[in-house]
């Protein structure tokens, strides 16, 4: 029996997995394992592809999920930029491992839940009804004693209220937009459905939240918001070289074993494996270089070829948003070792902007870069040097540097040498505190290795 296609973007994508255009045997569509798929207007011709393993289906005007109900053998599922209201067709996804569902309109993130093999879910500028929102939160909080659990992690960006509630206003003032955040440094407004801007597979802006929250609906539209902010910042040159990847991974206990497997210096995996088994049931993560891309160039600055490294094999750990953490000691002399017993250093990460007064002269006479610091009045702040490429971490306390400055005097005596590396930093951290105030202890090494 062949088999018509009539949604031509399916159809397209059909031509390239299969090899030839329709009409298609049983036999062929069954046999497909990957696609896809960009433009579409649905996805009903999909229901003889009983075979398909991967989907990603982008700038679609797909409004549900229901015809991958049927789909048992589907591992991994990206939608994004599609006006999807409900995931109910995820259920029965028995074996779907990978998902990613971003820039949609879907509220309810209970089907998330019911997917028994998922193993990690990217979701992120979706306007999640409260009840969801607090639920995917308290998901990726650790379980009481620290083990490691068996459990999908869900990749939710640096979303925080405000952006979620700007996302929530665009669509209660019946605004088919979406806004969040794919990372520290990007947040977007996206149009979900077909493209309409020619080139790109779904229509995007760069955006921050400023931009999108509305007090009232007033004269805006979909379209004239959209247009007005795109054509905004692309005067601006903001829109140019964008993507919607992931540039952090993130992973359980046993992705960060294998991560650490990459470190070729013995010490420095010590160190690593000492965090790792001290915090068996956190999130763990790892920046790639085009992270470190848009970190350098924010930063007007070239990272040390060793802190790029050490990040891109283990950068830390609760990233969603970023914990504070506390050290048990520094291995050289320091600004705020005698803090240490008082349990009140705890240190915020904060990639460098050198914004401010302070900024560019820590960056251009100084020469680091400041990457964590004890808030609230910088008493302590952690960094590695501009200069060449040195591997040990250095503090200082900023007060003291400039006195030194107003002084005549080199800074050199104020910057303190504390760690030999960033695996060592990580080696000595023994407490995490989440965005919410929950506290994560380390376990004892011995007890959370096993023995």
């Amino acid at each position: 029996m062949s088999i018509d296609i009539k949604d031509t973007a399916v159809a397209a994508a059909l031509e390239r997995a299969i090899g030839h255009i329709g009409p298609y045997s049983e036999g062929e569509l069954a046999g497909v394992r990957a696609l896809r798929i960009v433009g579409a207007e649905t996805l009903h011709d999909l229901t003889g592809c009983s075979g398909l393993e991967e989907l990603a289906v982008v700038g679609s005007s797909v409004t549900d999920l229901a015809a991958l109900s049927g789909m048992a053998r589907l591992r991994a599922l990206s939608v994004l930029a599609c006006p999807v209201t409900s995931a109910e067709g995820l259920v029965g996804l028995e074996r779907l491992e990978e998902l990613r569902l971003d820039f949609t309109f879907v509220e309810d993130a209970s089907p998330l839940f019911a997917l028994p093999s998922l193993r990690r879910a990217r979701a992120l500028g979706n306007p999640w009804n409260e009840s969801s929102w607090q639920r995917l939160q308290q998901h990726g909080l650790p379980r009481s004693g620290g083990a490691a659990v068996a459990r999908p992690i869900f990749e939710l960006g640096v979303e925080d209220e405000i952006r979620l509630n700007a996302a929530r206003r665009l669509r209660a003032f019946g605004l088919d937009l979406c806004f969040g955040a794919l990372d520290t440094f990007r947040t977007v407004m996206v149009r979900p459905g077909k493209a309409r801007v020619a080139g790109l597979e779904c229509d995007w802006t760069v955006a921050n939240t400023r931009d999108v929250w509305l007090e009232q609906k007033g004269h805006w539209t979909t379209d004239s918001l959209f247009d007005a902010m795109r054509n905004y910042h692309i005067g601006r040159g903001d829109n140019a070289g964008f993507d919607f990847d992931s540039h952090r991974e993130l992973g359980d206990r046993e992705d960060a074993l294998r991560w650490i497997a990459g470190e070729t210096e013995p010490e420095r995996r010590s160190h690593l494996e000492r965090f790792v088994a001290r915090f068996p049931g956190a999130v763990f993560f790892r920046e790639d270089d085009a992270f470190h891309a848009m970190v350098e160039r924010i930063g007007g600055v070239s990272l040390p070829a060793s802190y790029r490294r050490a990040l891109s094999v283990l950068a830390g750990a609760f990233p969603e948003p970023a914990a504070d953490y506390r050290v048990d000691r520094f291995t050289g002399r320091s600004v705020a070792a005698t803090n240490l017993v008082e349990d009140s250093v705890w240190y915020s990460p904060q990639p460098a902007n050198y914004r401010g007064d302070e900024g560019p002269t820590i960056r251009d006479v100084v020469r680091l870069y400041p990457f964590a610091l004890w808030a609230p009045r910088k008493f302590s702040i952690l960094a590695v040097s501009l200069d060449g490429d040195q591997p040990d971490i250095r503090e200082y306390r900023e007060t003291a540097i400039f006195d030194e400055l107003r002084a005549g005097n080199p800074p050199d005596g104020v910057v303190y040498s504390v760690y030999s590396s960033y695996a060592e930093l990580l080696g000595h951290i023994i407490a995490f505190k989440l965005a919410d105030g929950t506290v994560v202890d380390a376990a004892p090494v011995d007890t959370a290795a096993g023995g």
